[in-house]
């Protein structure tokens, strides 16, 4: 299956008002999310302040160490390795002018990917899409408004980017010893909107897994899973009810955000790396980080056939204009 590699610039440029004839008190920071191997290291980011001098928040536990330079023109982060635990880590450092006058923050978002793992990871809200996304069709694909839109098609099909990276090849196991993996992608739900993500997806054949997850206006959905093998679709799931029996239902919106996070991850079946669970979580952003605040659905998949070769993971917008942001992986031996 031929794919489009794409390139996006958006538009949006940043806006610092005017008052009184004095310049506001400014702040930016580029890029403003720092994605770690499970291995750590150290990264930074590019500051833009006319301030003095700059406060910075309380630091995640696993947070070795945050600096500015002497100029105040770049933060530097260094993350300890994610020694013990599979599961990705998230957090957030929170910068503040201090001017003694009107004061301005940003927050830099902060991912790190499980224990010996790499991560992938793009949040689509900045100015240009990320090398090495590749799409079925790049006319149903845009970036802009803090989020990737793909349009959908009423064919059953739709429209999909795939994260065809080094980082993005994932294999599921070695010599019989499986590989944790986790991949998420925060999808805007509304009604009639029908997104989510694919799994193991084979360029040459076209085989891969594939979820999708619909939510209604009275905040009921249903979930779908499908393998695409040999040329067919192979139904996992067809239609199962969200809320799930047994679990929360789902906030209104105001109580919760208007993005819900679909997750494919095998890190709770390990070291039984052929079986798999899709989760669906409402999520609630407060003072620039975004968590999750409850799970709605789980189901839980065993491969009984064929275990598909390494393969890539990416984005599904089956129906509608489907908005996406911050797909994150972690996947251990690739």
């Amino acid at each position: 299956m031929a794919l489009t590699p794409l390139l996006f610039v958006s538009c949006e440029d940043n806006y610092d008002p005017i008052g009184n004839n004095k310049p506001a008190t400014k702040l930016k920071m580029e890029p403003r999310y720092l994605a770690f191997d499970g291995n750590g290291g150290t990264l930074s980011t590019v500051i833009n302040t006319n301030a003095p001098d700059l406060a910075l928040g309380n630091l995640p536990d696993w947070i070795e160490m945050a600096s500015l330079n002497d100029d105040k023109t770049s933060f530097t982060v260094t993350v300890s390795g994610n020694a013990t635990s599979d599961q990705i880590r998230t957090g957030v450092i929170s910068l503040t002018t201090v001017t003694g006058e009107t004061e301005s923050s940003s927050t830099l978002q902060l991912v790190q990917a499980g224990k010996g793992a790499r991560i992938g990871f793009d949040s689509f809200t900045g100015d240009v899409l990320d090398a090495g996304w590749a799409a079925t069709s790049n006319s149903a694909v845009a970036l802009g408004s803090g989020n990737l839109t793909i349009q959908g098609a009423p064919n059953g099909i739709g429209n999909s980017v795939y994260f065809q990276t080094p980082e993005g090849l994932v294999t599921q196991s070695n010599g019989g010893v499986g590989h944790a993996v986790t991949a998420y992608v925060d999808v805007k739900v509304d009604a009639g909107v029908e997104g989510g993500l694919k799994a193991y997806f084979n360029p040459e054949t076209g085989e891969e897994f594939k979820f999708f997850f619909t939510i209604n206006a009275e905040n009921k959905g249903a979930f779908y899973a499908l393998r695409h093998i040999n040329g067919n679709d192979n139904p996992m799931a067809l239609g199962d009810a969200i809320p799930a029996p047994g679990m929360p239902e789902i906030p209104p919106l105001g109580e919760r955000d208007e993005y819900m996070r679909i997750e494919f991850t095998n890190v709770e079946t390990m070291p039984n790396w052929w079986q798999s669970e899709v989760n669906i979580y409402s999520l609630q952003t407060r003072n620039g980080e975004t968590k999750v605040l409850q799970k709605h659905f789980s189901r839980r998949f065993e491969i009984d056939g064929p275990k598909p070769g390494p393969g890539y993971f990416g984005l599904w917008g089956r129906f509608g204009s489907v908005g996406f942001r911050n797909f994150t992986l972690s996947a251990q031996g690739i």
